[in-house]
């Protein structure tokens, strides 16, 4: 049954026939090729080239449809490519993966502090200082150039090993033994602008908790200079006990802190004329320990 086409249609299939023989006979072949055409409610009009939609065959309803090379898409001109176009050639990165976050140690694991079984000191047992292989000492920037370095002839320390195994650090320097090359150094040294030695002659150093990690030994403790204590840590090695000359027992103990001096009374300080003060606030203890076994 043949459907008989509607007034519009008719009228524009007329109007595509008029058009056609306006187009000069070499043209008409291109136009006709067109598979696409313009119609009153805004399609494309077949081989219209007068047609305002089909002159503008690049980006207008006329444009060529064709399939675009990056993922099968149809895209309708060059410049529909260029704004559309992904490079295939690098590649989006993966999404970052959440980040696992490790658990606490439980105080069931092997790396919990513990002062117990870490230490090579055998348990309930006494230590002695050996003085004439020891030495207790300071560092301190001077001048911002230099380290001024001093010692101290009289002290004193003990190692005490508890029987289950826990260790005790106990000690004592006397200031006024402090070894300095100019006896005016040596007199403000001991004037109540650094160690008040006539109101305060010891400086002393108690351990809370000694114990080895990672072979590093730490010890922290509480340190009293001129009537101010706090607390302090001090990391260092432990070496032995082995068997010295003697059939004596040795063991050997290095720590170094660094404290700040204007938090135990120590204030005093110069400026120097461009800028800059004479000494540091900051200054760090060396102990070198030799005990022996009792």
């Amino acid at each position: 049954m043949r459907v008989k086409p509607t007034s519009s249609a008719a009228t524009l299939t007329a109007r595509s026939v008029a058009a056609m023989s306006s187009v000069p006979p070499g043209q008409r072949k291109s136009a006709m090729a067109s598979p696409r055409f313009i119609a009153p409610n805004g399609a494309c009009r077949l081989g219209d080239p007068t047609s305002r939609y089909s002159r503008d065959r690049a980006h207008g309803p006329c444009a060529r449809r064709r399939k675009s090379p990056l993922r099968g898409r149809p895209v309708a001109s060059a410049r529909n490519d260029r704004d559309h176009a992904v490079d295939v050639r690098r590649p989006h990165p993966p999404p970052p993966q959440p980040q696992r976050r490790k658990a606490p140690p439980t105080p069931n694991q092997e790396n919990t502090v513990t002062a117990v079984t870490s230490t090579p000191v055998p348990a309930a047992t006494r230590w002695t200082l050996d003085k004439v292989h020891s030495s207790v000492g300071f560092a301190v920037k001077h001048m911002i150039v230099s380290t001024y370095r001093g010692q101290f002839d009289e002290y004193d320390a003990t190692l005490t090993a508890n029987p289950d195994g826990t260790l005790r650090l106990d000690g004592g320097v006397k200031p006024a033994s402090i070894v300095v090359k100019d006896e005016n150094l040596a007199g403000h040294l001991a004037s109540p602008d650094f160690f008040d030695i006539a109101n305060h002659p010891e400086i002393r150093f108690s351990s809370t908790l000694v114990r080895v990690e990672g072979g590093v030994l730490m010890v922290d403790g509480e340190l009293a200079i001129k009537g101010h204590t706090r607390p302090i840590e001090a990391r260092g090695t432990i070496t032995g006990p082995v068997v010295a000359l003697g059939d004596v027992v040795k063991l050997g103990i290095t720590l170094e802190a660094i404290v700040d001096r204007t938090e135990y009374g120590l204030t005093w300080n110069a400026p120097l004329p461009k800028g800059g003060l004479a000494l540091a606030n900051d200054v760090q203890l060396i102990a070198e320990l030799q005990f022996a076994q009792e």
